[in-house]
């Protein structure tokens, strides 16, 4: 249960690999009704958007790369709870996959490089957004943080004709 709504999922995409709930399913619940069995005791997971959560479970059923087309958004939810609750593979599979989407917003690739530490995107984001004909908006800038936005500026000054 994500934000009080109700996920009827397979458990098996969540104890294929080593992970949080692979431990979480493997403990003793004694004589209690385990935590997950059934509607009137769902698994609750807090802290996290009932999207980001259907975001991960596009990409865990089935996960068949080749076949699945998603949004940024929909890898970005995806990337976030799988470094939540340590998918190595589902992390793996949406960092390469966001690697493909060539018309991605480079603040957004950025934010997400920093926030997941995917250092091979920083370097050719930053460049796409000091090459762009627009120039870095107060927007883009809140979201950069000043200083990077500044020193963006700035290679823009230095690289215009």
């Amino acid at each position: 249960q994500v934000e009080g709504q109700l996920f009827k999922v397979p458990r098996y995409g969540f104890t294929a690999e080593p992970s949080v709930f692979q431990t979480t399913f493997s403990l003793p619940q004694g004589d209690q009704q385990a935590e997950g069995s059934c509607d009137e005791n769902p698994l609750r997971l807090e802290g996290i958007s009932a999207v980001d959560f259907q975001g991960l479970l596009k990409v865990m059923y089935p996960l068949i790369a080749s076949h699945l087309t998603l949004p940024w958004e929909d890898w970005r939810s995806a990337l976030r709870l799988a470094t939540m609750y340590d998918f190595s593979r589902i992390r793996d599979l949406a960092i390469e996959e966001m690697s493909k989407i060539t018309d991605a917003d480079p603040v957004q690739i950025i934010l997400v490089a920093r926030e997941f530490s995917i250092e091979e995107w920083l370097l050719p984001a930053y460049r796409r957004l000091a090459c762009r004909d627009q120039p870095i908006s107060l927007a883009d800038a809140q979201l950069l943080g000043w200083e990077t936005a500044i020193g963006l500026s700035h290679v823009r000054e230095d690289i215009s004709p």
